[in-house]
């Protein structure tokens, strides 16, 4: 897979910038969104920014420390662009929201549809993390909204991995 520049954005924080996005990284984690609006207000620091070394923004880590309100409003001021930002294994925000979030997941996909077709490192697409994950709502939901031609076996590794996945994990039928 080639890598796309836009999304594929590598930073290493220094000084002031580190201690900003180590201030937001803390907030984030705290799911305090007062503080975490306080220092996009407050500081030069762009709300698509890079703020830890795994190449992650704002949403990535709002996305994983299961914090709701920062995910959505972070969701609402963000550009489609800006939601697809993949992390250093190609992760975007959606990819860890199908992880645990169906929610999420659901404002993510609402905002930019684009990101269901947008593969990780290795090709595979969001809707293969909620499979891997056993999570039979979220797979249902992901691939009621995934274009059919992007889970074809013509598609890439995800078709095949969809089936996969659903046979070992029993994902239909009695369990």
């Amino acid at each position: 897979m080639k890598k796309n520049s836009l999304r594929y954005i590598y930073v290493s924080l220094r000084g002031a910038e580190r201690q900003t996005a180590n201030r937001l990284e803390w907030a984030i984690n705290e799911g305090d969104w007062k503080t975490v609006h306080e220092i996009f207000q407050e500081s030069s620091f762009p709300i698509n920014g890079i703020i830890d070394d795994g190449n992650q923004t704002a949403l990535h880590v709002a996305v994983v420390a299961g914090a709701v309100e920062i995910t959505e409003e972070l969701i609402r001021r963000m550009s489609e662009t800006d939601l697809e930002i993949q992390d250093m294994v190609g992760f975007t925000a959606l990819h860890l929201a199908a992880h645990r979030a169906t929610k999420i997941a659901e404002c993510l996909v609402e905002k930019n549809p684009k990101l269901l077709t947008l593969g990780d490192e290795r090709g595979l697409l969001p809707i293969i993390q909620a499979c891997a994950s056993g999570d039979k709502d979220l797979t249902k939901y992901l691939y009621s909204k995934t274009p059919k031609e992007f889970l074809s076996p013509d598609g890439g590794k995800s078709g095949p991995a969809l089936v996969n996945y659903t046979i070992s994990g029993k994902m239909f039928g009695k369990n």
